[in-house]
């Protein structure tokens, strides 16, 4: 596993999160931040890659 890190958010975005892990989708907090972060890193490296073409 990786660092652990403290993340505040506010409160709609805390809420969105929440309702995604009581909803199902996800199984915790973190995976629903892993998730957001994963798909940040995603779209960065697409539109720095448009860039560069």
């Amino acid at each position: 596993m990786g660092k652990t890190l403290q993340v505040s958010l506010p409160d709609e975005l805390n809420a969105e999160v929440s309702a995604a892990v009581a909803s199902g989708d996800f199984a915790c907090e973190s995976d629903v931040i892993r998730a957001a972060v994963e798909e940040w890193r995603a779209n960065h490296m697409i539109e720095r890659i448009g860039v560069e073409n």
